[in-house]
């Protein structure tokens, strides 16, 4: 658990003072390694309105980080419930 929660704080920290692919590379290694780690998603959602730079179209760029950690957390819960640890 403290491990987790250091993990959090230096997460969110790169979010703030790094740059995005850090961030985005930093968030992919965590959801592997933690079980349920929906602080990605969260993280995710903060980084696309960070990040959001508005356009004429209809769906724009909003939601390119949060789209991408959604799915990566889905198929790394499927994935792990077909693995035997």
């Amino acid at each position: 658990m403290i491990k987790r929660i250091i993990c959090d704080i230096l997460f969110f920290a790169v979010i703030f003072w790094g740059p995005w692919w850090a961030a985005s590379l930093m968030g992919f290694i965590f959801v592997i390694l933690f079980k349920n780690y929906w602080e990605a998603f969260a993280a995710a959602i903060f980084m696309d309105s960070i990040y959001y730079i508005p356009s004429n179209k209809l769906w724009g760029n909003f939601g390119i980080f949060t789209v991408v950690a959604l799915g990566e957390i889905i198929i790394t819960e499927k994935i792990r419930k077909q693995i035997r640890t």
